[in-house]
This record gives C-alpha cells, sequence and structure tokens, in this order.
C-alpha cells in the first residue's frame, strides 16, 4: 500500500512550516513583546478560516496577482474554457482568474475552485505560439487538480509560510555564492554526519530535546525533497488523467515539452493514452513460441 498524499503533502511543507512558527514566534517576540501569542493566534484562525474555504478569492489576488480575466482575454480563452466544461470541471464548478505578470504558460490549480490562468500562457496563444487544444489541456489539468480537493491548503500555506518565504529569498540572494565554495558544498551533503556529531554531544550534556529536535530537522531535510516529488507526480497524474478523459493529451504533452517541462516516458505514454503494460506481458509469451 503506499503513502498516502497526505502524509507526503506533510512532509514535503514541515519545513517551511515549522521555520514559519519559529520565526513568527523569535521575531514577534522581539517586536511586539507580549502581542506575539494573540497575534500569533488571529494568524492561526485566519489560516484556518482559509482551509475552510475563507477568503479563497482575495488570497488569490493579493499573494498570486491574480484578477478577474478582461473581456479580451475572456475570448481568448473561451475555447479553452469550453474545452473544460465538456470536461465536467469548467466555470462556474471553477472560477478563472489571470496573472498577467506571471510567463509560465501552464496554468495553476489553487484552493477550492480557483485556477490561475498565466499571462505568459495568452499572449503566446494570441500569438500563435500555443495552440488552442494545449490552452485547453493546460486548463483541463488545473480544473481537475482543484475540484480533487488536492489544492485547498496552498492558498492557506502560502499565508502561515509568508515569513520562511521572504527570508529564503535573503538567504539565496545573501548565500548565492557560498554554495559554489567547496566547503559549504561539503558540509551541506555531510550534513548527516555533522548532524550526528552535534546529536552525540547534545546527548552527552543531556540535551534530549535539542537532540530530539536536531534528528527531526536532518530527517526533513533528506525526506522533503522525497516526498515533495512523489506528491508532484501524484498531482500530476491527477490532471493527466482528466486531460486524457478530454481527448487533449497529446497536446497537453507538447505544451509541456514548450515549456522544457519533465516530460518523463512514462507520463508521456500516460498522457498519449496507451497502454504499454499489455505489450510488456504479450512480449515474453512472443519470445516463447519462437
Amino acid at each position: 500500500m503506499g503513502v498516502p498524499t497526505v502524509a507526503l503533502r506533510a512532509v514535503a511543507v514541515a519545513g517551511p512550516v515549522l521555520g514559519s512558527g519559529s520565526l513568527l514566534l523569535c521575531g514577534g517576540s522581539v517586536l511586539v513583546g507580549g502581542w506575539v501569542l494573540p497575534l500569533l493566534a488571529a494568524l492561526v484562525v485566519m489560516v484556518a478560516a482559509m482551509w475552510c474555504g475563507a477568503g479563497e478569492h482575495a488570497c488569490a489576488r493579493l499573494l498570486d496577482g491574480g484578477r478577474p480575466a478582461s473581456e479580451a482575454e475572456r475570448c481568448l480563452l473561451a475555447p479553452a474554457v469550453t474545452a473544460a466544461c465538456r470536461a465536467g470541471v469548467g466555470p462556474p464548478l471553477v472560477e478563472v482568474l489571470v496573472q498577467p505578470r506571471s510567463p509560465r504558460l501552464v496554468a495553476a490549480a489553487t484552493g477550492r475552485r480557483t485556477v490561475l490562468v498565466p499571462g505568459g500562457l495568452l499572449q503566446a496563444v494570441q500569438d500563435g505560439r500555443i495552440e488552442q487544444e494545449e490552452a485547453a489541456g493546460s486548463l483541463v489539468s488545473a480544473a481537475a487538480l482543484v475540484r480533487s480537493g488536492l489544492r485547498r491548503d496552498r492558498g492557506p500555506l502560502q499565508l502561515w509560510c509568508l515569513p520562511w518565504a521572504a527570508i529564503s529569498v535573503v538567504l539565496r540572494g545573501v548565500g548565492g555564492g557560498l554554495g559554489a565554495l567547496p566547503l559549504v558544498h561539503l558540509v551541506w551533503h555531510g550534513r548527516a554526519l555533522v548532524a550526528g556529531v552535534v546529536l552525540v554531544q547534545w546527548l552527552l550534556a543531556d540535551h534530549p530535546w535539542g537532540a530530539a529536535l536536531l534528528v527531526m530537522a536532518c530527517g526533513v531535510s533528506y525526506l522533503a525533497p522525497v516526498a515533495d516529488r512523489a506528491h508532484q507526480r501524484r498531482l500530476e497524474a491527477v490532471g493527466d488523467r482528466a486531460v486524457v478523459d478530454a481527448g487533449l493529451g497529446e497536446s497537453y504533452a507538447r505544451l509541456l515539452l514548450a515549456t522544457a517541462d519533465r516530460v518523463d516516458p512514462q507520463r508521456r505514454t500516460r498522457l498519449s493514452g496507451q497502454n504499454l503494460t499489455a505489450r510488456v506481458e504479450l512480449a515474453p509469451v512472443l519470445t516463447l513460441r519462437r
């Protein structure tokens, strides 16, 4: 039995969630003193409300830069929206917002009913670089993810993890050159050994809670990327299934190739609607008959 999707998602976001909580608690204590706990509780209430579906539209506009499509953009998206409606995942079941500043070519799913169409996709369709069928495949895939409920945590996590995202941008900018240094590169890739040495020291110094936190942090640093990749593959499978059911698998595969996205042979086969299992099972039989 495979690992539940919820568990994969939890491991993948454990680092940002715990890091943001620590930053909010420590930074808030310095900035606002005794008000940190009430403010943190208010933030928890806001995140919980967003998890239940409240404020999704406002979150998509503020955190993702989305806005309602203009009349010209609606006309441009009409064939793709029609294909989504035929697949049973289009408006009014979902709400389509446009991200005018995003250069991406693939629509994104967020919340319980919001599909974000990047300005790059609209521009590519208008210029004729992307066919309407390819845009429709992207829209159907994102809409299917929204309807599946697998992206309902995106908005709440975006809000909670804002401190982590901000400090990550700063650290990447400041420490971009440090990653190229051989010593820093060696320490990071050998962090399990470094953590083991510190763990022994903390245990000898009778700091069991610190040792436990160190083990958890080190484990998350290794498990989170693996869990995130596995979670992304499951999201891709859900979206690809809807695209294939809508008859847009090959068109969507062409769009993914145009974006230099990862399209491994297994996913390409899935999008083409082929069934390699039957051919693999028949191959030994044909060999035996010879």
